[in-house]
């Protein structure tokens, strides 16, 4: 096209408007762009003068794009329009194709989007003037079938073939000319065909008006079908009724039907799907079954590459790419891809473009939007036409918006998976502030007041017992803040795990806790997974509770009241270990509430020693539960844990 190209450019922002001018016409020559600031004066200036194609924002003052495009569709339903906007959605997007648009292109912040926004423009006029002169073309074909019909029969009141205006060797005709003139239908045709095609004549003769009947016929060229105009013609001068039988090939038109309707119920079919895999799968499936394309592929795009995701192909006899960057010049796929726009290679030698095998002659390539592209090929050469481009086109654009309805489903549920761990760590925050705020609000209380009281004895008496009185208090508060610490600590999740000798932290544990005698028994050899400060923290808590509650067993008369002698036991478990002790073991009524936050039954505890340990084994992903001991005494199990084998 080396003609100027009229464009009409409609924006309510004049500076945004002249500065597209401008670089439009550096980015061809040709344009030759009028800028108008409304719809309404978009409309008067297409009445003054003609244009090539209209670049129309969407979000304007009086009228949306939409709407200015709907205006100019029942004005100008052939004139390119190409909606350049800002406002950019799959809603409008959807809107806008459903109007009639040509092309939709979102405003960009850098000047590529005017090289993109030209190559669209001339695109777009380039197509329409091709489909005006196809028009012009198929009426002139039109109106000499018109005067030179396919084929053509003169048959009389009795349905006898009177004559045929063919040649003999039509491939159009059932039969030889000359065996058909002077029989009738019942002699050469099917029955039931035969019955209808008499009837036709007769309303024609009765009603002495233009009839016209579908038919499906074997013929010299195969099956096909025809659409037949029956005219009653005056009485010849021997007074015999006669109507002229002018019938066309439409089985051109009957295919197409048929691949409408079969690619309307595989668009549904696509609507249905629930997951990306399908949406391919029936792409394939339809290019294959309805438009009988051999080779097809699906290619994805994926972290700067279009990646073979879904083809037709058996595995070991695959020839096309599996992965191909996008930066690639030479690829039909990665070119379709990046301008987004069709591309129909009939014969792969002439192209600039190389196929993805030596073997292809026939390229017939189409965007899948963002998400990538569709591509047929075929070792014939011009084995694609424009059919099977708008074919392919109607199926992809289908799957387009299927797929960026399925991405917009994923990402809202990714958010709302989020939003819910979110919440879920806001509870778990809020859980433990209320922990935090009962041993500050009750359990500090209690030693705070012991230290004041006692303060002001020793000041009134001078009595050395209050001021150890007062030590104790400070060393009471000393270790329920020392336990709020690791409270909070041990909340939070485990992010980075080491392989951990279960053995090693669990003898460590133990000589960091004050056991008056009690002997520790390792009978495990495990490595596990873990944050071995944690685990440690864990193991020291679960001593000191057996220490602390040993002593009060009644079947030891070898301990003392200070816990002495207790024993306790590391061992194995199917997915984890256990902690064990010899002791008088946790009623069962119990065993819900020791792990709650304040819960004791010892003299002086403060509840939060097994609360530390549960968090500890929630922040690893684990489960605990306790049980009885070997031996009677108390016993907590810990699985779930990644054990290296």
């Amino acid at each position: 096209m080396d003609r100027a190209v009229r464009v009409l450019h409609v924006d309510d922002e004049p500076e945004f408007a002249d500065l597209t001018a401008t670089f439009l016409r550096e980015a061809d020559e040709r344009f030759a762009v009028e800028t108008v600031t409304g719809p309404v004066d978009a409309l008067d200036a297409l009445s003054a003068e003609t244009h090539d194609c209209i670049v129309s924002d969407y979000d304007m003052a009086r009228m949306t794009g939409i709407e200015f495009l709907e205006t100019v569709r029942k004005r100008y339903p052939d004139m390119p329009f190409i909606l350049f906007t800002g406002k950019g959605s799959e809603e409008i997007a959807s809107e806008a194709i459903s109007a009639g648009v040509t092309d939709y292109l979102q405003k960009g912040s850098g000047t590529e989007q005017y090289d993109l926004l030209a190559n669209r423009i001339v695109n777009a006029v380039d197509r329409a003037h091709a489909q005006a002169q196809a028009r012009q073309s198929r009426d002139r074909f039109r109106s000499l079938s018109e005067a030179y019909p396919d084929v053509a029969f003169y048959i009389d009141e009795t349905g006898e073939y009177v004559d045929i205006l063919a040649g003999d060797e039509s491939p159009l005709l059932y039969d030889d000319a000359e065996q058909l003139v002077g029989h009738q239908f019942w002699e050469v045709l099917p029955s039931g065909t035969a019955e209808r095609f008499l009837d036709v004549v007769d309303r024609a003769m009765e009603t002495d008006s233009l009839q016209t009947i579908e038919y499906q016929l074997e013929v010299k060229a195969g099956t096909r079908w025809f659409e037949a105009r029956v005219v009653p013609l005056e009485a010849s001068s021997t007074d015999r009724e006669m109507v002229i039988w002018v019938a066309r090939d439409i089985t051109q038109y009957k295919e197409r039907e048929g691949t409408l309707t079969a690619l309307h119920s595989a668009a549904q079919e696509v609507g249905r799907s629930d997951d990306v895999g399908a949406v391919y799968e029936t792409l394939i499936a339809t290019a294959k079954r309805i438009l009988e394309f051999d080779i097809v592929s699906i290619y994805v795009e994926r972290e700067g590459n279009l990646v073979q995701e879904a083809w037709t192909m058996e595995t070991d006899s695959k020839q096309c790419y599996e992965k191909t960057s996008i930066e690639e010049e030479n690829s039909f796929a990665v070119r379709a891809f990046r301008n987004g726009t069709t591309i129909l290679a009939e014969d792969v030698g002439e192209s600039e473009l190389t196929p993805t095998d030596s073997g292809y002659r026939s390229v017939l390539s189409v965007p899948l939007g963002a998400f990538g592209v569709f591509q047929a090929a075929s070792s014939d050469v011009r084995a694609f036409d424009e059919h099977d481009r708008e074919f392919a086109e109607l199926l992809v654009n289908h799957a387009r918006i299927k797929l960026a309805q399925l991405a917009d489903k994923e990402r809202l549920r990714c958010r709302t998976e989020q939003l819910r761990e979110r919440t879920d760590e806001l509870e778990r925050k809020n859980e433990r502030l209320d922990e935090f705020a009962s041993v500050v609000s009750h359990d500090l209380r209690n030693p705070l007041n012991t230290l004041e009281l006692s303060l002001e004895l020793a000041e009134r008496t001078g009595e050395e017992d209050h001021f150890e009185r007062c030590y104790r208090a400070v060393d009471r508060m000393d270790s329920l803040l020392e336990d709020v610490l690791s409270l909070a600590r041990e909340g939070q999740e485990v992010d980075d795990l080491e392989l951990v000798d279960l053995e090693t932290v669990a003898r460590e544990a133990w000589l960091t806790v004050e056991t008056a005698g009690g002997e520790l028994v390792v009978e495990t050899s495990l490595a596990l997974r873990t944050d071995s400060g944690r685990l440690k923290q864990l193991l020291e808590n679960l001593f000191r509770n057996s220490v602390e509650h040993g002593s009060t067993s009644p079947d030891s008369g070898m301990r003392g009241s200070d816990g002495r002698n207790v024993t306790v036991t590391v061992g194995d478990l199917d997915g984890g270990f256990y902690v064990e002790d010899d002791g008088p073991g946790i009623p069962e009524a119990d065993r819900e509430k020791i792990f709650d936050a304040g819960y004791s039954t010892a003299g002086g505890g403060n509840g939060l020693g097994l609360r530390i340990v549960e968090q500890v084994v929630e922040a690893h992903g684990w489960s605990i539960r306790a049980t009885d001991g070997t031996e009677g005494g108390a016993r907590f199990e810990v699985t779930g844990v990644e054990i290296d084998e």
